[in-house]
């Protein structure tokens, strides 16, 4: 056993003798509280019981954190239950509660989800049965990483990335590649990633450029108005299609305090003449979210009226801000637009701008990009495409800049990209599907 392993081993130990303590403050600490009666939905539920009981085996087992990293691995998850095998998720966030339980209602018998259990760390071992770990991007946990010696498991990490890491402290650089090299291939989301990951002194043999979402939103733009069809919203796209594309303009996983960028007069001038059609879409759908951002949106465009929309809307105002409440179609909503503002950059991190730039749109975020594998992607291939700006009250300029042409020559520039990502795509998925059997 290496150095690294032995410390995991340690904190696993560590945790072991203090889960009694562990178990007290929950009792008394809410978050703590709230995160063991979601992991206790292990017990209880049919899709979380082990292929073991059933004296079977699943072929793949994949970790995700929350819906993100999901998005990032769905693609290789449902082509390989199409494939007929057997597949087991571990999430950590119950923002794939439902997601996951939709799957395993699909799928009963293919399908086994689990809550990340970290009150019981050692149920890991005896609940996954695959002899593949597929992890995305992060959530190294111990429990998790154990199993690479513990159960004799393969590991490999999708959407891999030292963006931000120090590469230049000598414990840094011996954490990192003593993290690293306990999986057998990593696949990077762009071509600096790789060559970062080379550079830390791992096996070039290993290490390959490839994104699996790209195909998957390009898969689903595609089917766009189909989708908006399927989903009772043909009166939205008719809607948005009254004007020019280049005229409509959506702010993506927007938040309150980005609201700012409507306070501009000549933005606001222009949605009230209907010169240009503006759509919010929320990060979030919560009622005490939407409360706050309409709050905001009043207080910086009190002119300006808004109409919340949902399934049940048919009938749009013209000259108003739509506010969507529409669950699950951000991704296709972006095809339709000619300019988009993704929200984030003035928070944590930018959301995705994937969507957006296989949508065709122009993109304007904040500055906050460092956590971002995929700007990096779009500025490696269309950096005119993507602006980024220090402050709100530049957004809406920028927004304002698109045209026919320019919207003409772009989407040419992405089918273009398209052919070829889609190409690159099989021919790396049949390579990773070639290496997953190899070691299943």
């Amino acid at each position: 056993m290496t150095f690294f392993a032995a410390i995991q081993e340690s904190i696993l130990w560590l945790r072991h003798y203090l889960s009694p303590f562990i178990d007290l403050l929950a009792s008394i600490i809410p978050r703590l509280r709230k995160r063991k009666l979601f992991e206790q939905l292990n017990e209880v539920l049919a899709s979380s019981q082990s292929f073991k009981n059933k004296q079977m085996a699943a072929h793949l087992c994949f970790e995700v954190s929350s819906e993100g990293e999901w998005e990032q691995v769905a693609m290789l998850a449902k082509e390989e239950i199409a494939r007929g095998k057997y597949i087991e998720i571990i999430y950590s966030s119950p923002s794939l509660e439902r997601k996951m339980n939709s799957l395993y209602d699909q799928f009963p018998l293919q399908v086994r989800c689990l809550r990340l259990p970290i009150f019981s760390p050692s149920l890991l071992g005896d609940w996954v049965t695959a002899s593949t770990l597929v992890f995305c991007r992060y959530d190294f946990f111990p429990e998790l990483l154990a199993l690479k010696w513990q159960k004799r498991m393969k590991l490999v990490l999708m959407s891999a990335t030292l963006k931000g890491k120090n590469l230049k402290s000598f414990i840094s650089r011996y954490y990192l590649k003593s993290l690293y090299s306990l999986f057998d291939f990593i696949y990077t989301s762009t071509e600096n990633d790789r060559a970062r990951f080379i550079k830390l002194g791992l096996d070039p043999q290993k290490i390959n450029k490839f994104e699996l979402r790209d195909r998957q939103i390009i898969s689903r733009q595609e089917m766009a108005v189909e989708t908006f069809k399927q989903k009772g919203m043909n009166p939205f796209y008719s809607f948005l299609t009254s004007l020019p594309r280049e005229k409509r303009i959506v702010l993506g996983s927007c938040w309150p305090n980005e609201m700012e960028i409507f306070k501009a007069e000549i933005f606001q001038k222009k949605i009230l003449s209907s010169e240009v059609l503006v759509v919010l879409a929320p990060h979030k759908l919560g009622e005490d979210f939407l409360l706050e951002l309409t709050k905001q949106l009043k207080r910086m465009a009190p002119q300006v009226p808004l109409q919340r929309v949902d399934f049940n809307s048919k009938s749009f105002d013209k000259g108003s801000i739509l506010l969507c409440e529409y669950p699950g179609v951000l991704c296709e909503t972006y095809s339709f637009f000619g300019s988009s503002y993704v929200g984030g950059g003035f928070g944590r991190s930018i959301h995705s701008v994937s969507e957006p730039f296989w949508g065709g749109c122009r993109i304007i975020i904040g500055p906050k990009t460092h956590r971002s594998t995929e700007y990096d992607f779009v500025a490696e291939n269309c950096r005119e495409d993507i602006s980024v700006v220090s402050q709100l009250n530049e957004v809406s300029q920028k927004l304002l800049q698109d045209n026919g042409d320019s919207l003409a020559q772009r989407l040419r520039k992405r089918d273009d990209l398209k052919r070829q990502t889609i190409e690159q795509s099989k021919q790396i998925m049949a390579h990773l599907r070639h290496c997953l059997e190899d070691h299943c």
